[in-house]
């Protein structure tokens, strides 16, 4: 992780960290669900998972989706909490794993 991401992380983190939800988002959309599917799983609607994707995008200062989502899953990486690290490693090797298939997410 660059000191750049570094510094953004903790300025984010600081003013606005993101929400249990605003997690279980990134982690679905790095999952490869769609905010139809989100939606479904979480009993609301795809407006309400596509404003929650805008607000981390917001509060990571990400430019995109998966800009917020490689910055959520690096900072995961890189977390003392054994659980976020595990759930980072798992993210990381299911999208290996998509793109040596021929995956497009």
């Amino acid at each position: 992780m660059t000191i750049h991401m570094r510094r953004k992380l903790a300025a984010s983190k600081k003013d606005k960290p993101l929400t249990q939800a605003h997690m279980d988002v990134l982690i679905r959309t790095a999952n490869g669900q769609r905010a139809a599917e989100i939606a479904w799983d979480r009993g609301t609607d795809p407006r309400t998972v596509e404003e929650l994707l805008r607000q981390a995008r917001g509060r990571l200062g990400a430019k995109t989706t998966t800009h917020a989502v490689a910055m959520l899953v690096a900072t995961m990486a890189a977390s003392s909490n054994e659980k976020h690290a595990a759930i980072a490693g798992v993210l990381i090797s299911r999208a290996l794993m998509r793109v040596l298939a021929g995956e497009k997410k």
